[in-house]
């Protein structure tokens, strides 16, 4: 996670600088990641539309990574939608998995098809539920 920090850190310094095109970003980005004993990938997006690549043809699992764009993406989504976090969602039993990891169906079993965004997003972020 610090690792993660470091080079978004590193990013948000270093981007502005690119506008000027004095250098090119892959170029800082290559010479950021030459030498550590790491495997990383980097990729960001420009305007909407150019998009640069380091080690971008690489696979790299996303485990618990992927929650912080879910749960922007719930948020956006609640906000275009004139929603708050206090809203309920409402599911069926069918639509919770019982053959992956979580801690809220251990707690609850199918019974409970009614929560909070606000909750489904505590689960998913906090507890790492795959339901939610």
């Amino acid at each position: 996670m610090k690792r993660l920090l470091l080079i978004l850190s590193y990013l948000s310094i270093m981007l502005p600088a690119f506008a000027n095109g004095s250098k090119s970003i892959e170029d800082a980005l290559q010479k950021y990641i030459s030498g550590k004993d790491a495997r990383i990938g980097v990729s960001v997006i420009i305007n909407g539309k150019d998009t640069v690549s380091v080690n971008g043809k690489w696979d790299f699992p996303m485990m618990s990574v992927v929650k912080f764009p879910l749960a922007l993406t719930v948020a956006h989504w609640v906000d275009t939608n004139g929603m708050s976090l206090n809203d309920t969602v409402k599911f069926s039993e069918n639509a919770l998995n019982e053959d992956t990891y979580s801690p809220m169906l251990k707690k609850y079993g199918k019974s409970r098809n009614t929560m909070t965004v606000r909750e489904l997003l505590e689960w998913s972020l906090v507890e790492s539920d795959n339901n939610a």
